[in-house]
């Protein structure tokens, strides 16, 4: 995705065949440094398809708009939900585990970015 400053956002996971596809159509255009910029794009977002607390699969959900996320553990069993937040001028991360987090030694933890 482009915005109004000519930036690229990349909002999905790509498959193989589209990386593939994305990297012969800059190389063609001479614009290998824009294919390096999304794969790196890429790279950090595969770090939030897994949960950093057991590993499993997570939901990743882009904010667009604010450039915030929000992610949820699929394992049931454990169930972390992370996110950053935006009040418009002050981001905000939080991680917080499902069930009674004080009873359970979950994690629940907020900071200001």
């Amino acid at each position: 995705m482009v915005n109004k400053q000519d930036e690229m956002q990349l909002v999905n996971v790509l498959n193989s065949e589209q990386l593939i596809s994305l990297a012969e159509a800059c190389s063609a255009a001479n614009m290998e440094n824009i294919y390096r910029v999304i794969r790196e794009q890429h790279d950090h977002y595969l770090n939030f398809s897994n949960c950093p607390v057991c590993l499993s699969q997570a939901e990743f959900e882009p904010r667009i708009s604010n450039h915030t996320f929000i992610t949820h553990c699929t394992d049931p069993e454990c169930g972390v939900s992370y996110k950053l937040i935006s009040n418009g001028q002050n981001k905000e991360f939080s991680l917080q585990a499902a069930g009674d987090w004080v009873k359970g030694g979950r994690w629940n933890l907020n900071f200001q970015i």
